[in-house]
């Protein structure tokens, strides 16, 4: 039989039976759209993070922290408490910057003060914030759904860029409304800073001491939605001046010695007129005032160098390694962790899709086991005619495998119009909350093809059995048979 005439015979049978064969090809299609769904549902979610990722410049990132071994991630947090590691310097973060395919770097500095923020005159709702410091760079600045970025290191103390991860929390549903709101920030007992003044040096009453203090902070900008939305942003010069306390030293020489020649003294005059002294007269030692730069103690929290392209990333941080003992953090690592999840979760759902192409396959075969059963007397004179064992094999896996085909085809197509529709909602969800639309949703070719020849396939198996037993039928018992 020519290929032609097995496709006009199969295409034949199947439409004298239509009402039974658009049964089993709905059932293929309900399959092949769970599988269609459920996994552009996870490239799709795939695709937004890695664009969200280049956005960022993350994949062509190296966060620099003072151990190989310091217990540090890629968005450049714990690389400051380790003791044992390299002091991250401004030398060390100039010989960075002069190195090839670097083209750019700035300085990591956590705001550690912070306890907790609230909005001023807002809900009261108190919430935790992870604030970083950062020299404002273009390679560097976050991407922004309302507000600004930084001007310079210099003129934006007080302002702050919010972490879009943060505005339900404080309040805000849209980025644009908490632009030019005050956050008041809440600091750790007993803080001060080289900005306040510290109470006087005889205040016996500990609550004085270990009061909290307030600082404001101006919302000028808001991030967009991304991997790194959970860290807000001050300049890394507003950074450093929050993280130089001061405190009392010991008293200085000179001042104990004042204080000492001007007790003697007034000790001779109350001698003299046999006046008792008041414990108020006695003069005590001036303390001195001690400034603490945590950053220039202990060094940089972390560093965040810019490479020119992702295939010098690797090779440029091994470099960085070798020559300085620091620990390199690049994408790969983050990456590798969120693809073998992303995985996982492939196989997962597309094994829930798949249940429903496993009822699709005992669907199919049920339809040509009828089929076969209906056209016992027709298979017995193909056969009286020459028809070969081969021939009515094919014929009836033919029949299964249109089944498939048409079934997966179908089901491409509502799955396309399911990702129009999913987009659109999508669309209008992001465009509402500020952020730039994207289609997330998208049904790439080749995994149309994909499902279209995997529910063809499924047509095949299911149909070997049928066309077997087809195939198997004596023609003599065939034509006898009514």
């Amino acid at each position: 039989m020519r290929f032609l005439d097995l496709i006009h015979t199969g295409l034949q049978n199947l439409w004298r039976r239509r009402l039974r064969s658009v049964l089993t090809i709905v059932a293929v299609l309900i399959g092949s759209t769970s599988v269609v769904a459920m996994l552009i549902l996870a490239f799709g979610a795939r695709n937004v993070f890695m664009a969200q990722l280049e956005a960022t410049g993350m994949l062509t990132r190296i966060t620099i922290v003072s151990d190989k071994e310091a217990d540090a991630d890629f968005f450049g947090g714990g690389g400051m408490d380790d003791e044992d590691g390299t002091k991250l310097t401004e030398e060390i973060l100039e010989e960075i910057g002069q190195r090839n395919h670097i083209t750019a770097v700035t300085p990591v500095v956590s705001a550690n003060a912070f306890q907790s923020a609230q909005i001023k005159d807002g809900n009261g709702k108190k919430v935790g914030m992870h604030v970083q410091g950062l020299r404002p760079n273009p390679e560097f600045d976050p991407i922004i759904a309302a507000g600004r970025n930084f001007a310079d290191n210099e003129s934006e103390n007080g302002n702050i860029i919010l972490g879009s991860r943060y505005l339900k929390k404080l309040g805000f549903e849209d980025p644009n409304d908490a632009v030019g709101e005050t956050i008041i920030f809440t600091t750790w007992e007993g803080y001060y800073n080289i900005d306040m003044e510290l109470p006087p040096y005889d205040t016996s009453d500990e609550e004085v001491w270990q009061q909290r203090q307030e600082i404001p902070a101006t919302i000028i900008g808001v991030t967009q939605s991304g991997p790194s939305d959970g860290e807000s942003r001050i300049t890394e010069g507003w950074a450093r001046r929050l993280n130089t306390n001061k405190h009392y030293g010991p008293s200085s020489e000179e001042s104990m010695l004042e204080a000492e020649e001007y007790n003697r003294k007034l000790g001779e005059e109350a001698g003299w007129t046999g006046r008792e002294i008041q414990d108020d007269e006695w003069m005590q030692p001036e303390s001195s005032i001690e400034v603490r730069d945590e950053t220039e103690e202990r060094g940089f929290e972390s560093i965040y160098a810019q490479v020119d392209s992702a295939e010098h990333v690797e090779d440029v941080a091994a470099g960085i390694e070798e020559s300085l003992d620091v620990g390199a953090i690049t994408a790969k690592e983050f990456l590798d962790g969120f693809l073998s999840v992303f995985t996982v979760i492939t196989i997962v759902l597309a094994a829930i899709g798949g249940i429903s192409l496993l009822v699709a396959a005992v669907g199919i075969i049920n339809t040509m086991v009828m089929a076969v059963m209906e056209r016992t007397k027709e298979i017995g004179i193909m056969k009286a005619v020459g028809a070969s064992k081969g021939s009515i094999r094919w014929m009836f896996t033919f029949e299964a495998a249109l089944l498939g085909f048409w079934g997966g085809v179908a089901g491409v197509g509502l799955g396309y119009g399911l990702t129009l529709v999913a987009n659109y909602f999508v669309n209008q969800q992001l465009s509402g909350g500020g952020f730039d639309a994207q289609n997330v949703a998208q049904l790439e070719w080749w995994l149309a093809l994909s499902v279209i020849g995997f529910t063809t396939i499924i047509g095949v198996i299911a149909g070997l059995y049928p066309a077997s037993r087809a195939a198997r039928l004596d023609p003599v018992d065939a034509l006898r048979r009514e």
